[in-house]
C-alpha cells in the first residue's frame, strides 16, 4: 500500500492557485480512474487499485501549513512508513513545469514540507517537486496564491504521461 499526497488548499477560491498544483496533478493524473473522494481525516482520501497497488490518494484539508496533521493521520490509520509516501508539491526553485524528483531535502521555505516534516521527520518521504517558477515581484505568498493562467493549466496537463511515469517508479521502487 502506498499513499500519493497532493499539497493545496481546500476550496474552490485556491483551486487553480500555485500553491494547489498538488492537488491539480492529482485530478488530472487519475482523471481515467474511477475513483471516489471522501471526507476522512483531516483530508480527502480516495482508495484505488493501479498497477497491481493499493493507493491511497490524499489531498489534505487543513490548508498548506497544517499539512503534516493530515499525512500523520492517514499513515497511522493505515500503518503505512514514510518511505511509503509520494507528495507532490509546488517548487518556486524549479523553471515553470520542471520535474524533480527526491528524498527529503531542505523545505526551502516551503510551510506544508515544514509541516510534513515536522510530522513524520526529514528524508524520509518521496517529494515531486512541481517548478512554478519565481517570476513575482514583491510577496511571496501573493504570487504562490495566484491563479495559473490557462496556458500554465495545460502545460500541467501535458506532463500527464511524465507524472505517471514518476508514479509508476515510486510504485514499483
Amino acid at each position: 500500500m502506498k499513499i500519493i499526497v497532493g499539497l493545496g488548499n481546500p476550496g474552490d477560491k485556491y483551486s487553480k492557485n500555485r500553491h494547489n498544483v498538488g492537488y491539480i496533478i492529482l485530478d488530472n493524473v487519475f482523471s481515467n480512474e474511477k475513483i471516489i473522494w471522501e471526507k476522512k481525516f483531516s483530508a480527502m482520501i480516495a482508495k484505488l487499485n493501479y498497477m497491481g497497488e493499493k493507493l491511497i490518494l490524499v489531498k489534505p484539508t487543513t490548508y498548506m501549513n497544517l499539512s503534516g496533521k493530515a499525512i500523520l493521520e492517514v499513515m497511522n490509520f493505515y500503518k503505512i512508513d514514510a518511505k511509503d509516501i509520494l507528495v507532490i508539491h509546488d517548487d518556486i526553485y524549479l523553471k515553470p513545469n520542471q520535474i524533480k524528483v527526491k528524498i527529503g531535502g531542505s523545505d526551502a521555505g516551503h510551510n506544508g514540507i515544514k509541516s510534513i516534516d515536522s510530522m513524520l521527520g526529514t528524508n524520509m518521504y518521496y517529494r515531486l517537486r512541481y517548478g512554478v517558477g519565481n517570476l513575482f515581484l514583491g510577496d511571496l505568498s501573493d504570487y504562490v496564491l495566484s491563479d495559473f493562467n490557462s496556458e500554465e493549466i495545460q502545460n500541467i496537463i501535458k506532463n500527464k504521461t511524465t507524472i505517471l511515469e514518476v508514479i509508476k517508479e515510486f510504485i514499483q521502487k
